[in-house]
């Protein structure tokens, strides 16, 4: 697998018992189920830098749509399970943002059951494409933030199926 240990700015980890809605037929966590799990964990790490996602929308009608996704299912989670989703900034510009997730069951010793990048733009949600707001950039990357801007490139998805 490539390089998604890189990390920039903030790191967050959010929780989620998986429900028996989140599951198939089988207990097993349908697919879809992960990405609103990641959206839940990127919208909570914005609120741990001091960004509220539906007042800052509200107020400047900016939105964070996803553009690309890359996840990599390695082992199934289940119902009941315990899913640690640590998520950090893996690449930041003022064109896009990168979240990197790596997935773990609690009680099963750090074993990653999942990884994802996820890379967002920044929309006006009438008027279309702006550039990353400052306080989006600070949410992310902190008050240094600036040091860790790239060019938009570098924020492609690299997670391979190696």
């Amino acid at each position: 697998m490539s390089d998604t240990n890189t990390m920039i700015g903030r790191r967050s980890i959010y929780r989620v018992r998986v429900g028996y809605v989140d599951t198939d037929q089988a207990q097993v966590v349908h697919h879809s189920t992960y990405f609103r799990w990641l959206e839940q964990a990127r919208v909570e790490l914005l609120r741990e830098g001091g960004l509220e996602y539906r007042s800052w929308e509200a107020a400047t009608r900016l939105g964070l749509p996803l553009v690309d996704a890359s996840i990599r299912y390695v082992q199934p989670c289940r119902f009941d399970d315990i899913v640690i989703v640590e998520t950090h900034i893996g690449a930041l510009a003022r064109t896009a943002l990168r979240f990197d997730s790596t997935m773990t069951i609690e009680g099963r010793n750090g074993t990653i059951v999942t990884q994802a990048q996820i890379r967002l733009a920044c929309v006006h949600l009438e008027t279309g494409p702006r550039r990353v707001p400052e306080e989006v950039l600070r949410a992310c990357g902190g008050d240094d933030y600036a040091s860790h801007l790239v060019r938009h490139a570098q924020t492609r998805l690299t997670l391979s199926s190696s």
